[in-house]
């Protein structure tokens, strides 16, 4: 059993809740603005550093972090862990492909950059598919850009979830498709900003 095939009974109760909230998610625009800079100094912007995603003080369902790992064993826990830093690299890779379009380069946060982007996953729903019921996993992630000293310039919520089938049954596919699509989210955010006309 991997990580993510766990079925509970809270599970089966949220199916009809989750099906509506992936509907409703992916009919609306996928990020909302918490705070956004009047003056926009992010215009014309060419060169944007990236942090690596922050999983600290994460909800995995309805429980910490912790207490959801607690209860895996050690294959499951190791998957786990294989999970974040995949959702890592497709999140940065997305975002990468997503702010060249506006010509806008995003280095690692090592290289020299005025802005640096901080993603700050809150909260991730890995769902199940068993066949007679399904629920589909659900990322969010908080994303602030900041100055190289860290004064907030914008801030937006992202919220993507991936359908369980019977051909996408693992929520480690699932969950990485999120950051992906997230990731991806974040770069057309950033082109707008970047580029307003884009």
């Amino acid at each position: 059993m991997t990580v993510w095939r766990r079925l509970r009974r809270r599970d089966l109760g949220r199916v009809s809740l989750g099906l509506l909230g992936a509907t409703l998610v992916g009919c609306a625009r996928p990020w909302r603005v918490l705070r956004q800079a009047p003056s926009n100094p992010l215009v014309g912007l060419a060169v944007l550093a990236v942090r690596p995603l922050r999983f600290d003080a994460m909800r995995v369902g309805g429980e910490t972090e912790s207490v959801y790992v607690a209860g895996l064993d050690d294959e499951e826990k190791k998957t786990w862990v294989q999970d974040k830093e995949a959702m890592d690299d497709r999140f940065v890779e997305a975002l990468r492909e997503e702010a060249a379009e506006a010509g806008l380069k995003v280095v690692p946060e090592s290289e020299t950059s005025r802005y640096v982007v901080r993603g700050h996953v809150r909260f991730i729903e890995p769902g199940f598919y068993a066949y007679v019921a399904a629920q589909p996993s659900e990322t969010r992630i908080v994303v602030t850009v900041t100055t190289a000293e860290g004064e907030v310039v914008d801030e937006i919520e992202v919220v993507h979830q991936t359908n369980a089938t019977i051909t996408n049954a693992a929520v480690s596919n699932r969950v990485r498709k999120d950051a992906e699509m997230i990731g991806k989210a974040v770069g057309k955010y950033l082109r707008g900003r970047v580029v307003p006309d884009d």
